[in-house]
């Protein structure tokens, strides 16, 4: 997700939950990178479109605690969803001014809300989707191609799966939840201060006209 607020992909993905059939290289491999995997949302909403284009990739899917990834979302990604009752004020303006976000508000509901919840926030539909959209991708897909993975176990099952070495660094614990919070009170405070901006100006400008015309 952090990526694609980066690089402003949240029109691709707005137009993938209309049912529009888009080629992924579009987003996957650009003049500054070529990214060779996808991970959280949105990407992972359209698992089964993405191997449609890449029949030969293969699906890791990490799985935690129920409770503790409802958590997580809720310190996240549900910061971004208009929609959703705990979405800071300075957000929900940031959102609403498309352009500026680059479409990122309407995205995140289409492809999070109505999409993956099933148009329910209810922490009940959230955990069930959840665990919905984990039994579709182990039902769904053979066994060669898919690692049922929890990070707790670090890398000998993922580099077992993927064919490649044990690295001699530590499996990584990247504190990613830290990282999108410092966004959200960034895009919270410039929020904020488009909404004082637009009380104050014509405040003082009534002010300084007052000023002017007063005898």
């Amino acid at each position: 997700m952090v990526e694609n607020i980066e690089n402003g992909q949240s029109w691709f993905w707005s137009r993938l939950a209309d049912g529009e059939k888009l080629d992924f290289n579009q987003i996957f491999v650009t003049k500054r990178k070529q990214y060779t995997a996808s991970t959280d949302f949105p990407a992972c909403v359209f698992w089964r479109e993405q191997l449609q284009q890449y029949p030969n990739a293969k699906v890791i899917l990490t799985v935690r605690d129920p409770e503790r990834w409802y958590q997580s979302c809720m310190d996240t990604i549900f910061n971004f969803q208009l929609s959703h009752p705990t979405c800071p004020l300075g957000v929900r303006i940031f959102l609403h001014l498309g352009l500026v976000s680059l479409g990122m508000g309407g995205m995140v509901e289409k492809v999070i809300f109505q999409k993956a919840m099933k148009a329910n926030w209810t922490k009940e539909n959230v955990i069930a989707q959840y665990l919905a959209h984990n039994k579709a991708v182990i039902n769904e897909l053979p066994a060669d191609k898919l690692l049922v993975f929890e990070v707790s176990e670090g890398w000998e099952p993922l580099c077992k799966f993927l064919n490649k070495s044990i690295p001699t660094v530590p499996f990584p614990h990247v504190n990613d939840t830290a990282h999108f919070q410092s966004i959200v009170r960034m895009v919270d405070w410039a929020g904020k201060a488009i909404l004082a901006v637009a009380v104050l100006t014509p405040i003082a400008m009534g002010y300084c006209y007052y000023n002017q015309h007063r005898v």
